[in-house]
């Protein structure tokens, strides 16, 4: 019999890797027919350092928590000379809340969320009516007016000045993200001794509910629009202007709404200073799993692991958006669990054992929109304003602009080869009394489009053309294609039209990410029942890799039942 599960469980795994490599340049989207233009397996650079400049941040899937699920049941699961039919069930109730996660005027520390989101890496974005002076030209977002003002009025430093924080010139926004995550997580292990020896399953099923805000501030305030655009800047009939609509940046990019002839946006938005939330059962695990070795000191299982998606996904209308689970995708992958007790007294009422425990697993493509950007415009392209022509290209449409943010949330798939979540702890036990400390290292690989896009808004399909508009007039034919949302490029000899190889794929895909963990438990067994409850309260540190992970602290109260 253990010959034959072995079998299983190797035939299993090497069919699970087959099927990664065999989907690596799946061109399909659900069977919808997508652009052919995209690279199959796009492949976007792990940057040393900081990134900045990224659309989608995704965090740690907050069911990937190996410390959550073995603290109180490890110890349980893998019972020596065991010969019926045996279990445990938990609840386990955890907080989390992110910290350090915001760039102040000094610096930025080890896990700034605010500069991986941001235009430019000072992590602070200022903003202003000037071409090439900001990091933001704010008309991309209507919040600049001819009398010179930004902010709808708050004051400007001049050219060139510099200011405490360092940026190189004008008022900005600061970004201060926040995460909150409480999960509800019901986990049953089920021992299966009685018909084959060492035979385990697990069914886990964590509710979440997130919550998102970035917090996004101006350094000067803001007050009520005034002024108005400049002639022919924002409007598509030649000699006209609009009213400056926002008051100030935060409000336009809050808004995404209409002014002059520029239509309202849906796609993208800041959403500062609206907790955003989700509630979601984030995935349903199950597991099946084999003790390869067992003794009265320790043992080692492995066992194969599968997550069906039933969390949210991202749709891109909100800049920092909340998503419960791992952006549904489905995974499969195996696991790893050992223990070895490593002392214990003559009495036996104290011990010392060390346990690990072990999740590793690919996340196949999960259909969702996410945010890009435009290929060489940098950090923010996603935010510029476009000029419409007719599908000729030698007229403007009657609706001349057109919002990048709307045309780029294109629906895809995205994938990661890896993700593994690996936890090593030293348990103490005394009596009735537990407690443990322990580390855990988490990672995911660089996120990968799956297949092509579903579709691509500069092919033509919709009977027009685009151009980046810069600081070019809306009614006129010019285009600037070398303009950034920060800067102006010169006017283009003749017009110059986005192709479909115009879309930057990498600018909504995260880079390799990777945390590490410490977490620490207290418990209490009842050990005189035949059913046999516990209880216990843990609490962890979590320390993002950089800025393309998270550092959040949580604390849990966990109890269950073991049989």
């Amino acid at each position: 019999m253990k010959l034959v599960l072995k079998g299983f469980f190797s035939l299993v795994l090497l069919l699970s890797v087959s099927a990664v490599v065999a989907r690596d340049c799946d061109t399909a989207c659900d069977n919808n027919a997508c652009a052919t233009t995209t690279v199959c397996e796009a492949s976007c650079p792990d940057a040393c350092g900081d990134v900045f400049g990224k659309t989608y941040f995704s965090a740690r899937p907050q069911d990937s928590n190996v410390a959550r699920r073995m603290v109180g049941v490890i110890d349980k699961m893998h019972p020596y000379g065991k010969e019926e039919f045996f279990g445990v069930a938990s609840l386990a109730l955890q907080y989390q809340q992110t910290f350090r996660n915001n760039r102040n005027n000094n610096g930025g520390d080890n896990g700034d969320l605010s500069t991986f989101l941001s235009f430019s890496p000072n992590g602070l974005m200022s903003a202003g009516p000037t071409c090439g002076a900001f990091d933001i030209y704010s008309l991309n977002f209507g919040s600049t007016g001819t009398n010179g003002v930004a902010f709808g009025g708050a004051s400007l430093l001049a050219p060139g000045a510099v200011t405490a924080a360092g940026l190189s010139t004008g008022n900005g926004i600061c970004l201060q993200p926040k995460i909150k995550n409480f999960i509800a997580e019901i986990d049953l292990v089920t021992g299966w001794d009685e018909f084959v020896c060492g035979l385990w399953t697990r069914l886990t099923l964590p509710v979440v509910r997130t919550k998102w805000d970035l917090v996004a501030t101006e350094t000067a305030g803001a007050v009520a629009g005034t002024g108005t655009y400049p002639v022919d800047s924002v409007t598509c009939t030649p000699g006209t202007t609009a009213p400056v609509a926002f008051s100030g940046l935060v409000d336009a990019w809050n808004t995404l709404g209409a002014f002059g002839s520029v239509p309202a946006g849906t796609y993208g938005k800041l959403a500062s200073g609206c907790r955003r939330g989700e509630t979601a059962l984030a995935g349903l695990h199950f597991e099946v799993g084999y003790d390869f070795w067992r003794c009265e000191r320790g043992f080692v299982g492995l066992g194969i692991h599968a997550v069906a998606p039933t969390g949210t996904k991202p749709n891109a209308r909100l800049f920092f958006e909340p998503v419960a689970g791992a952006n549904h995708s489905w995974q499969l992958g195996g696991t790893v669990q050992a223990g070895y007790r490593l002392w214990e007294n003559c009495d036996g009422n104290q011990s010392l054992a060390v346990y690990f425990d072990s999740v590793i697993t690919h996340l196949f493509g999960g259909r969702q929109r996410r945010l890009f950007g435009i290929t060489g415009a940098g950090a923010g392209s996603s935010y510029l304003l476009l000029k419409r022509f007719n599908a000729a290209g030698t007229a403007l449409a009657p609706d001349c602009l057109a919002r990048a943010s709307d045309l780029l949330a294109i629906e895809s798939k995205i994938k990661a080869d890896v993700m593994a979540d690996l936890a090593l702890m030293l348990q103490y036990d005394k009596c009735n009394w537990s407690t443990g400390l322990g580390w855990n290292f988490w990672l995911r690989t660089k996120e990968k489009l799956d297949g092509n896009l579903c579709s691509n808004p500069f092919s033509g399909a919709d009977g027009f053309r685009y151009a980046i508009k810069g600081n070019a007039l809306a009614t006129n034919l010019d285009t600037e294609s070398h303009a950034t949302i920060g800067t102006c490029g010169t006017v283009d000899a003749t017009p110059t039209f986005l192709t479909p190889e115009s879309v930057d794929v990498c600018r909504a895909l995260n880079p390799k990410s990777f945390s590490n963990k410490v977490f620490g438990f207290v418990g209490y067994n009842w050990k005189d029942c035949e059913w046999m409850p516990f209880v216990l309260v843990e609490a962890e540190g979590e320390f993002g890799h950089e800025n393309k992970a998270m550092n959040q602290w949580g604390v849990m109260l966990k109890g269950g039942v073991s049989f």
